[in-house]
């Protein structure tokens, strides 16, 4: 996936929702495959910018997501934020 992303000239677009889960994902969760965890949480959450600005407690009620794992998607989410209301001024 990380190859796939290099070779597309780094464009996020040509990649599904839960493919961009995967990838964040594997920052934290090495060695394990990251596609029925990124699906569970497309399922419970319903889209990408849910899941980066849900609950820890809720995310860790996710099957292979611990706690670890869950601050960085809050980080991913804090962050797009950040950037959204900064660029909007």
């Amino acid at each position: 996936m990380r190859h796939r992303y290099r070779m597309s000239g780094r464009m996020i677009e040509t990649f599904s929702d839960h493919e961009m889960i995967e990838m964040l994902l594997f920052r934290t969760i090495k060695r394990s495959n990251t596609n029925e965890t990124a699906h569970r949480l497309l399922k419970h959450f319903g889209c990408i910018w849910e899941i980066l600005r849900a609950e820890r407690r809720e995310l860790i009620r996710i099957a292979g997501i611990g706690t670890e794992t869950a601050s960085l998607l809050r980080l991913y989410g804090a962050v797009m934020g950040y950037i959204y209301s900064n660029t909007r001024k």
